[in-house]
């Protein structure tokens, strides 16, 4: 038996259903994310963040055999009604003590956007997520067309 038509059976049948569902999950992923926050920043109240704290992380990239070091900044912020909500943001270059000003829901104030100029990257990075997603979910498809005959 040909082992080529062992693997092409693996990547054309229900494995390939399973790219295209996680493709699809990833999208919507993306897109609730990028929802939330254009439409915190279009009807969202305004306030200022307090940048209380600053740390990094570091984690081992197995793919480039190096470190990858993130920084975070913590952003607190009280809402109209009195409740204090902290942000973990991986976006900007705050230092403690920096004001910030953000835009948020009232339904959902720890989903509030950052609402300086810089902070676009942040959707940008969910746009890109949104094409990769279908790049998974339509490569899934092609191959479970091709798997099962189609």
């Amino acid at each position: 038996m040909d082992d080529s038509a062992n693997w092409s059976s693996g990547i054309s049948g229900p494995g390939s259903l399973f790219l295209a569902g996680m493709g699809v999950a990833f999208v919507i992923f993306c897109t609730r994310r990028l929802w939330f926050r254009q439409v915190a920043l279009a009807r969202g109240l305004m306030t200022e963040a307090v940048c209380v704290e600053t740390f990094v992380t570091e984690e081992w990239d197995f793919d480039s055999n190096m470190t990858k070091t993130t920084r975070h900044m913590i952003l607190a912020f009280r809402t109209r009604d009195g409740a204090e909500i902290r942000l973990d943001r991986t976006i900007g270059a705050h230092v403690v003590g920096d004001v910030v000003p953000v835009r948020y829901l009232p339904e959902h104030p720890e989903r509030a956007a950052v609402a300086t100029r810089g902070a676009g990257v942040e959707s940008v990075g969910y746009g890109c997520g949104v094409a990769l997603g279908l790049v998974f979910a339509c490569l899934g498809l092609f191959f479970a067309a091709v798997g099962f005959g189609f």
